[in-house]
């Protein structure tokens, strides 16, 4: 009776007189962390609001100065005005018109401000899109702009609340530590200064809504909620060349409830688009297939690529986009290899090992966009901050390997306007250097994570069930 007590209060349990005790997962002594109050968070959000604050402040995209040689007030916001203008009084049919379009985005009766003749702002979204966000362009060009500006802002709030909560789901509240409580509140800050969120943010662009598209699907489907993250995962439809990556992977998964929550949120939106009319359908499908040669639009900013495509493009020049094609399926296939070899077996949802899958999915993202500027590198947060909590929560040392993911997290948080300026002057994009080789180390890391979630490790509390089944409390 007393052997019995004791081997259960160590976790162990015997299946009667006699039996060889056994241990029934690994236990994790839990290091209560330090309770973290409004004080902790004070400061940092402080920051943040000024940091927020500057940021509009001092953009030269947010005074309203019109004139000749002026830029577009609020950046590419003009994009959803005059998308929507078409919806309400245009021509539906001529969406990707780009004479009509060009003709429309400097008509100042359509959006009320005079700016650069020479500049234009091709209309790239699919037509559901343009329909959904119509309401703004029937207010003045500045009031619909700072709600638009809420929105971004919004989004980036939901998604850091969503990545806080996170730290007290599987598997990372049998990891917790005080250290990670102290540091939480300064992602604030340092999200604010990541410079594609700040180029997010001046250009009215849409990288903190496809932040929180990413953010909330990890986070469903890390609680097995996979038809809810399949849902969510497809409001990034509006940018088809974001989802590619991630969808391609639940279909070989089999991931079936992801894909069906996908695909009926697709249907709703193909549903609103031909609402406009199956041509202007037709004229996007049209425009998509021709992705690969958008890079060649007049005004299109090369230096600000950070695809693999773009990269080769820019290193051997844009003439002729042969070579860069070959080159890019080359490399795409290599990095498909690594992604491949990473994602063996089923996804085992609530794992460090997902974690480690999912940030690596985003990077190749990224990567094998056919298109993606500086501002959409915003959707590489969720990466580093998987990428942190699993280097902070890891009990083991793994020597090179884990300080080599610390140094590139890092030179990926640093380097996206140094490479663009790197790149004006040697055609040379060091950014997609660091993802592939942030992916690839991601990947040999994954090798020392558990398989599946029996082998992760997990707190006494959680155990209490099963030993009360299989201890002296339980039938034999």
């Amino acid at each position: 009776m007393h052997f019995q007590q004791a081997m259960f209060s160590l976790g162990l349990s015997t299946h009667g007189t006699g039996s060889e005790p056994k241990m029934p997962h690994p236990t994790l002594q839990i290091m209560q962390p330090k309770r973290v109050d409004w004080k902790d968070w004070f400061l940092p959000v402080l920051m943040g609001m000024v940091l927020l604050t500057a940021t509009y402040s001092f953009s030269p995209n947010f005074r309203w100065v019109p004139g000749p040689r002026a830029s577009l007030f609020a950046g590419d916001f003009a994009n959803e005005c005059l998308g929507g203008y078409m919806v309400h009084s245009g021509d539906r049919s001529r969406f990707y018109d780009v004479a009509y379009a060009k003709q429309l985005q400097h008509d100042c009766g359509v959006v009320g401000y005079q700016w650069d003749r020479a500049k234009y702002l091709p209309l790239v979204y699919p037509p559901f899109y343009y329909l959904l966000v119509s309401p703004l362009s029937t207010l003045p060009l500045d009031l619909a702009a700072w709600i638009w500006a809420a929105g971004l802002i919004s989004s980036l709030v939901v998604t850091l609340i969503l990545l806080v909560l996170q730290t007290g789901q599987p598997p990372w509240r049998v990891h917790a530590s005080e250290e990670v409580s102290r540091l939480l509140p300064w992602v604030i800050p340092l999200v604010l200064l990541y410079m594609p969120v700040i180029e997010n943010f001046t250009s009215s662009q849409k990288g903190s809504v496809c932040l929180l598209v990413l953010t909330a699907t990890y986070c469903l489907m890390n609680r097995d909620r996979r038809l809810g993250a399949g849902i969510v995962f497809g409001l990034l439809v509006f940018k088809p060349q974001l989802t590619l990556v991630i969808a391609v992977t639940m279909f070989v998964k089999r991931e079936w409830r992801f894909v069906l929550g996908m695909m009926s949120t697709a249907t709703v939106f193909l549903s609103l688009s031909l609402c406009l009319g199956i041509d202007v359908c037709r004229q996007y499908v049209v425009f998509s297939l021709g992705a690969g040669d958008y890079l060649r639009t007049a005004g299109y900013q090369l230096v600000e690529s950070h695809c693999l495509y773009g990269f080769f493009v820019l290193l051997t020049g844009d003439g002729d986009l042969s070579l860069a094609r070959v080159l890019t399926a080359v490399s795409a296939a290599a990095l498909i290899l690594v992604l491949g070899s990473m994602l063996r077996g089923t996804l085992q949802t609530g794992t460090r090992r997902f974690a480690a899958q999912f940030a690596a999915l985003v990077i190749a993202t990224v990567l094998l966009s056919p298109h993606l500027f500086t501002y959409d590198l915003t959707i590489l947060l969720l990466a580093m901050y998987l990428t942190w909590l699993l280097l902070s929560h890891d009990q083991r040392p793994v020597g090179k390997l884990r300080q080599t993911l610390v140094s590139l997290s890092l030179v990926a948080y640093v380097s996206p306007q140094l490479s663009v300026w790197l790149a004006e002057s040697t055609s040379l994009q060091i950014t997609v250097f660091i993802q592939a080789a942030w992916l690839i180390a991601l990947s040999r890391y994954a090798k020392w994570l558990p398989e599946d979630r029996r082998s992760e490790p997990v707190c006494k509390k959680e155990m209490v069930p099963e030993l009360l089944t299989e201890g002296p409390c339980g039938s034999s």
